[in-house]
């Protein structure tokens, strides 16, 4: 299949490209400068151009026979009105442009894989969630919702169309995994607030694999959780991580605490859905990691 990465750059996106290099996959990566595609694999065809903008890129991203779209700014860290307005238009933006890639292109339309998150459901709702839960309330909740609209323009130009949701990547180059280890390390680690919130994850090389089986998957297609079958809260997840590394987890991270550092994004640590990958489970999907402990593990090389 030929496939063309929009935010190639990233931590998924190079997971992604590597892996897609391992197979009989044809690669096309857009990047803002040439000198950014120095860490992908050497079989990938660059283009240079602007995700957010209209461009000749798009022309070539008609070409081929998947379109997939990881383009957004990372959400961690104080959110003030300058970064909410970034994590918002680079997402749309993007998105807008990868549909309009798709719009123009002769029949077959590519298919579009356009990243999505789990922070569309409402993190307060302690029931186990699927693809047909409703959406929640909240900042981003609400980039989620536009961001899926916006995705699903590409459905009335007659391209399949899959929303992927991810959950929290854990990876062992980026992410959130890395940032957490040095204070876990020295045995200071522990949950967010009271940790019951849940904690949905996914191993970076089953995400992948995901994006992929999903792209080849005609019955694939819509909203898709690209979570990992193990549910877990928060206060499981910090005590897993912590047995692994051999280190205790006794320090909780009060909610005022977070509030001061953190402002606005506090309050998407201190809640967090419970969510299961129906749709991917439903379609065959096999998760090589699909157990927390396992999955860290792995990644950690303990």
């Amino acid at each position: 299949m030929r496939f063309f990465i929009i935010g190639a750059n990233g931590l998924v996106g190079q997971h992604l490209c590597h892996y897609l290099a391992q197979g009989e996959h044809e690669i096309t990566a857009l990047v803002r400068h040439q000198r950014r595609a120095q860490d992908l694999p050497e079989a990938t065809k660059v283009v240079v151009g602007n995700a957010l903008q209209e461009g000749m890129w798009q022309e070539t991203a008609g070409s081929h026979d998947v379109v997939v779209n990881l383009v957004g700014k990372n959400i961690m860290g104080r959110w003030t009105p300058e970064v909410k307005k970034a994590i918002y238009a680079t997402r749309i933006d993007s998105t807008r442009q990868a549909v309009r890639a798709i719009e123009q292109a002769a029949a077959p339309k590519p298919c579009l894989i356009n990243a999505n998150a789990v922070g569309f459901y409402d993190a307060s709702e302690k029931a186990i969630l699927d693809e047909t839960a409703p959406a929640g309330e909240g900042f981003l909740a609400e980039v989620c919702q536009d961001w899926q609209k916006t995705a699903l323009e590409a459905e009335k130009a007659g391209a399949r169309t899959v929303v992927a949701r991810f959950a929290t990547v854990l990876a062992p180059d980026g992410g959130a995994l890395p940032s957490m280890l040095p204070i876990f390390r020295l045995g200071l680690g522990g949950p967010i607030s009271s940790g019951k919130q849940g904690f949905p994850w996914i191993h970076i090389q089953d995400l992948v694999r995901a994006i992929v089986f999903a792209a080849s998957t005609a019955e694939v297609s819509g909203p898709v959780n690209m979570s990992a079958p193990q549910i877990c809260t928060n206060k499981e997840f910090t005590r897993t991580l912590a047995r692994v590394l051999r280190r205790p987890a006794l320090f909780p991270v009060p909610r005022p605490v977070l509030r001061t550092v953190f402002g606005e994004m506090a309050d998407m640590l201190v809640q967090g859905p419970f969510v299961r990958p129906q749709r991917l489970q439903d379609a065959g999907f096999t998760f090589n990691y699909s157990l927390l402990e396992k999955a860290l593990r792995h990644l950690l090389n303990r």
